[in-house]
């Protein structure tokens, strides 16, 4: 095999196909989700989130399933793409190209995932300035 040229195992294939068929269950609950924290940080009780949801426990397992499921989502789109460049920490150009039929979906779910990060006494100042009554 010629340098540069990359060999695709079926496991690669079979992973990225189950990447880009999980990413329609995961992302937009995900998204949800993200939007709800960042509701409840900015303008209710940034340690209690979704306090309703917490109480109920078929409720608080599915929500923990879902934030779950996205970060296991994230690291296993990090695995298949360090594999495929051989780059520790490979540049956004190089994420992006090594996934040509779905930049949009890794994109999206990295965005929400640094947005879940963004720590939350930003979110609090943001609600504060922004809000009324919050």
């Amino acid at each position: 095999m010629s340098p540069g040229v990359e060999q695709v195992s079926d496991v690669d294939t079979t992973v990225r196909r189950w990447l880009g068929t999980t990413w329609w269950l995961i992302c937009p609950t995900f998204l949800l989700l993200v939007g709800a924290f960042i509701v409840e940080r900015a303008c209710f009780d940034r340690y209690l989130l979704l306090p309703g949801i917490g109480a109920r426990p078929r409720l608080a397992w599915l929500v923990a399933g879902v934030y779950v499921g996205a970060h296991c989502w994230g690291l296993l789109l990090y695995c298949v793409t360090v594999r495929r460049t051989g780059e520790l920490l490979p540049s956004p150009r190089r994420l992006v190209d090594q996934w040509p039929h779905k930049p949009y979906k890794v994109l999206l779910m990295l965005g929400l995932l640094a947005l879940e990060y963004v720590p939350a006494a930003l979110w609090v100042g943001l609600g504060r300035l922004l809000v009324p009554g919050c």
